[in-house]
């Protein structure tokens, strides 16, 4: 016979009270998805930066910067060129300075160099997004 028939129900809930708060504590905390298990921002959004309307470029970038990924950096950076407003622009560079912590305000060669520095993890979209610039 086993110990636990003659142990008393109350014990026995203890003990097992006692097992799962030890089993949840020891269980793995949830963490927030990673950036690689979000879903892509579609290459079109970063092509909407290339709007002369300026309400449309900025939802396109902040559509870029709530899902940011840091794939997204070299597409940003060719993409610029292209992009007829000032603002915007500027904007474009602030938000790649806060979300990379690199400071190279308009130096464009020392972005890339910064990127190609990098493991590459490019969008699938990439080629078709240089195909429409």
């Amino acid at each position: 016979m086993t110990l636990l028939r003659f142990l008393p129900a109350t014990v026995l809930g203890v003990l097992w009270i006692t097992a799962a708060t030890h089993a949840c504590a020891q269980a793995p905390a949830v963490k927030p998805p990673a950036a690689s298990a979000r879903p892509q921002v579609p290459i079109s959004v970063f092509l909407g930066l290339i709007n002369t309307n300026e309400v449309a470029s900025r939802a396109a970038l902040k559509r870029i910067a709530d899902g940011w990924r840091d794939d997204y950096t070299a597409p940003l950076l060719e993409v610029l060129g292209f992009v007829p407003v000032r603002d915007i622009q500027m904007e474009i560079l602030v938000m790649l300075e806060r979300v990379t912590g690199q400071r190279f305000g308009g130096d464009l060669d020392r972005w890339y160099q910064w990127v190609w520095s990098r493991e590459r993890d490019d969008h699938p979209d990439y080629a078709e997004f240089k195909a429409a610039l």
